[in-house]
Order: structure tokens, then C-alpha cells, then sequence
């Protein structure tokens, strides 16, 4: 379960709206700028609206007294994404799960993952989980950590290094390894598939664990 879930803008599909509703249960949720258009389409009211609302179609009125706006001029040196992660941080909230509806441009993608790797390396091994989900599929950042996935046989799984080097341990997958070493940049840790009911996944260093086409569940 997520301490916060932060909702970035993107095109909403009838699916997508779907997928990601039952992500903001039981969490404290942030609409990212144009992220609150997810709680429109659900009728609900986010606990924080954060960013510059250049992308935000809303009406402020229309928000409840308990939604808090925090409002940042469009002119500034962090993105909306950081700004969220930073009050986050300020609170004491280390599980983070980011929605992000599509993918966007391949800069601003590329920074905002690089950006979810440095807020979890700023706590210890363990102290901070960070899942981004998009509409199909789930990354979730790992640092020396194990992750146990049931009930997915089939879902895709790649491991791309994020340290220099990494040691992985596979198991229930069609190419199961053991203390396999990867080195970032090398392509070896993509396209892997689970095989079995209960898989796990077992990186000491920093990597990204990405489940393709992988439904909503917490992925242990």
C-alpha cells in the first residue's frame, strides 16, 4: 500500500480512468497540475493540487475545503513532479506511487524516472518504495531489494540497471538466473516473461523492475 499517490497529467481513456481508481484508495493523493483531471472524471477530491496549473482545466471553486492548493509560478526551476515529491519528502511520505496516464514527451519522461530514482536513494535500502504506472504496464524502482509477484504468469518483466553494476536473481521466469551481474547500458535484462504463478525478482544495486501488461495488484 502507497503513503501517497501522485497523479500526473496525460490523455485520460475510458480504460485508463478505470485502471487507475482503485489506486486512490486508502492514500493520501496528489493531483500533479493537470493530474486532477483523474478526479474529476471520478468524482472525487484529491488531498493536495500541486504545480504552476498551466495544464490545470479546473475550476479552484469547485474544490472541497479539505483539498489543499499549493501554487508555484510557472517561471521556476522544478518541474511540477519534483514539487510533489518534495512535499512528500517534507511529510514523511516514503511509499510513492506516481499514475501517469501516458508517457509524454521523451525528455520530460526520461527526467521525471531519473528524477523517482534520486528521491529514493535520498533514505537507506528499504526505506523508500517508489511504482510508477502507466496504462498498461508498472515500473517500480528497486534497491537491493526482492520483489515477489503471484498470480501474473505471462506479464513481461525487464530489469534495467540503474547502478554501474547490479547482481540478479530470478525465479518462476522463462530465463531464471542467479546472481547474474548486469551492467548499465546492457540490453540482457529486457524482454524476460513470468513463468510461474509465484515469481520473484532479487536485485542488489539500483534498477528499474518493468512488468509489461501487468494489471492492477500490488506486486508484493
Amino acid at each position: 500500500m502507497a503513503d501517497a499517490v501522485l497523479v500526473c497529467a496525460g490523455t485520460l481513456t475510458p480504460a485508463t480512468v478505470e485502471r487507475f481508481r482503485p489506486l486512490l484508495t486508502d492514500a493520501y493523493t496528489v493531483a500533479v497540475d493537470g493530474g486532477y483531471e483523474l478526479f474529476r472524471a471520478l468524482k472525487l477530491a484529491p488531498n493536495l493540487l500541486i504545480g504552476d496549473l498551466d495544464s490545470f482545466t479546473g475550476d479552484l471553486s469547485e474544490l472541497p475545503p479539505s483539498t489543499e492548493v499549493v501554487t508555484f509560478p510557472s517561471d521556476k526551476d522544478a518541474t511540477d513532479l519534483a514539487l510533489a515529491l518534495h512535499h512528500c519528502d517534507q511529510n514523511d511520505l516514503r511509499r510513492i506511487r506516481v499514475l501517469m496516464p501516458d508517457l509524454g514527451d521523451l525528455d520530460h519522461l526520461l527526467g521525471s524516472l531519473l528524477l523517482l530514482a534520486a528521491f529514493g536513494k535520498q533514505g537507506s535500502p528499504g526505506q523508500r518504495e517508489i511504482q510508477i504506472h502507466t496504462s498498461e504496464q508498472i515500473v517500480e524502482w528497486c534497491w537491493d531489494g526482492e520483489r515477489t509477484i503471484t498470480d501474473r504468469a505471462g506479464v513481461r518483466l525487464s530489469v534495467i540497471p540503474l547502478s554501474e553494476k547490479i547482481r540478479l536473481t530470478t525465479r518462476g521466469t522463462d530465463y531464471d538466473v542467479t546472481d547474474c551481474e548486469l551492467v548499465r547500458g546492457e540490453t540482457r535484462g529486457l524482454r524476460n516473461r513470468l513463468r510461474n504463478d509465484t515469481a520473484s525478482v532479487k536485485v542488489v544495486g539500483e534498477a528499474f523492475i518493468v512488468f509489461g501488461e501487468m494489471p492492477i495488484t500490488e506486486t508484493g
